[in-house]
């Protein structure tokens, strides 16, 4: 297309997203975009295996992830694990120590396996600071998580659009904003005692 053309098809364009002002913000948003020429980012439907097999179906693709994910989580240069005897004992949690990890969380982020948003249990307001109380006390005088609250979601993100390969992949995790919440009283608590 010759630079005159381009330019009298770029003008028009203008002129009809301009024309579409407050009408349709949907069809102006595609308009933008096409004239931009943004490129969009596919993510594939397969992946492959460290061997280079490549797996299309729903459950291969799942289970080449969890092995994936998990290769990246094992801990291989310890030969032994430590053992931790010592008995830890402290204070209850404070509805302070709750109340500070609160002003300290992100908001807006996606949520974990509960679909629980950190702005659910912000509008609860003291009711719900009583409840995280009551629930990081019950964690922290069990010593035992819940299984419910340790689950994590993970999404892999492509670094380059089209990849078939994990480790060209982001992998992010989603997990409890109520799990957050107890995990940032506890690094609180931990940063204090230095």
């Amino acid at each position: 297309m010759c630079r005159a053309a381009k330019e009298e098809y770029l003008n028009r364009q203008c002129e009809e997203i301009e024309e579409l002002e407050n009408k349709n913000v949907q069809i102006i948003h595609e308009k933008v975009e096409a004239v931009v020429n943004k490129k969009k980012w596919h993510t594939s439907s397969c992946i492959k295996d460290e061997d280079g097999n490549v797996f299309m179906e729903q459950d291969q693709i799942k289970n080449r992830w969890t092995e994936y994910i998990n290769s990246l989580y094992l801990d291989t240069d310890r030969i032994d694990r430590p053992v931790i005897k010592k008995q830890m004992t402290g204070n209850p949690i404070t509805r302070d120590e709750i109340r500070n990890a609160m002003t300290q969380m992100k908001k807006n982020k996606a949520v974990g396996n509960d679909e629980i948003a950190f702005e659910m249990i912000e509008a609860l307001g003291t009711f719900g600071l009583e409840k995280i109380t009551d629930i990081t006390n019950s964690v922290y005088e069990s010593e035992n998580v819940p299984d419910e609250m340790i689950e994590s979601i993970f999404i892999a993100l492509p670094k380059k659009p089209g990849t078939i390969d994990c480790k060209e992949r982001m992998a992010i995790s989603l997990m409890s904003h109520a799990t957050k919440i107890i995990l940032c009283v506890m690094l609180n608590r931990n940063k204090s005692s230095y």
